[in-house]
């Protein structure tokens, strides 16, 4: 009897240790998950920093606000990036003389 209780309590503590190490994997995958998330968001929003930089910098246009990589900062309804020829902020006061 004394021989089964010990194999008793070995095999509950390696339970409680597979217990431990699977919990400890969980976490380790919640977190890498998370991790990635605010990857994403640091990007997005770095990108967006990068956007209203430009935007400060840049004199107003007709067409929306010419960005450095050649497309505007203005967004359609649908929420998709128009595509804009690259305009210079001198030559876009030319190309559309004042009315009137």
């Amino acid at each position: 009897m004394g021989k089964k209780d010990k194999t008793e309590k070995k095999a509950a503590k390696m339970e409680k240790r597979r217990a431990k190490a699977r919990q400890l994997h969980t976490q380790y995958q919640a977190l890498t998950a998370l991790s990635t998330v605010v990857e994403q968001k640091r990007r997005v929003l770095r990108d967006r920093i990068q956007v209203a930089e430009a935007r400060m910098r840049v004199p107003a246009t007709p067409g929306g606000v010419v960005l450095s990589e050649g497309r505007t900062g203005r967004v359609s309804p649908n929420g998709k990036r128009q595509r804009v020829q690259f305009v210079t902020g001198a030559q876009s006061g030319q190309d559309n003389p004042p009315r009137g």
